[in-house]
């Protein structure tokens, strides 16, 4: 019993210390995710830009290779459904 009352009496002198520590670590992380949240949505909106201007262009040039005159059978984006 008298170590615990030892071991609690050097730790109080520290303990203030810890406090502050733990409250700038807990600012610091909330500050990270903050910013990172807008950074994965960035990224993620940076994607569908990329991702539907691939497919506008995949859907334009396939027009422009089957014009009017030029129209095939087998050209799966022309075929009746």
């Amino acid at each position: 019993m008298i170590t615990y009352v030892k071991f609690f009496s050097i730790i109080d002198q520290f303990l203030p210390n810890f406090d502050e520590l733990f409250i700038e670590i807990n600012s610091f992380i909330e500050l990270v995710f903050g910013y990172l949240k807008y950074v994965f949505f960035g990224i993620l909106l940076i994607i569908g830009i990329l991702t539907l201007l691939s497919l506008r262009g995949k859907y334009f040039f396939e027009r422009i290779r089957y014009s009017e005159e030029k129209k095939l059978a087998d050209n799966p984006m022309t075929k009746p459904r």
